[in-house]
């Protein structure tokens, strides 16, 4: 969390264990993982692809959404950011 940002990692495919193992392979804990096995946030914010990125404001509101490995490096989440604007 920087600057009134929060990342969080939803792992919707997975259980628990697996999802642990495969998101820390990628971020490497940079942010916490949430692991949705009930879908519960999938059906919240209307997810009908993996991966997806749901970007909300400081209410909870959607601002932004994309499907696709665009990957969770820190220039890659500014660009998605920046074109949110």
């Amino acid at each position: 969390q920087a600057a009134g940002l929060t990342i969080l990692s939803v792992c919707a495919d997975e259980d628990e264990e697996s999802a642990v193992e495969a998101v820390g392979r990628r971020s490497a804990g940079e942010h916490p993982l949430y692991v949705d096995e009930t879908g519960l946030a999938t059906h919240r914010f209307q997810v009908q692809a993996l991966p997806s990125y749901v970007l909300l404001d400081a209410h909870g509101r959607i601002i932004a959404t994309r499907t696709g490995a665009i990957g969770c490096s820190p220039e890659q989440m500014l660009k998605l950011l920046n074109e949110v604007k």
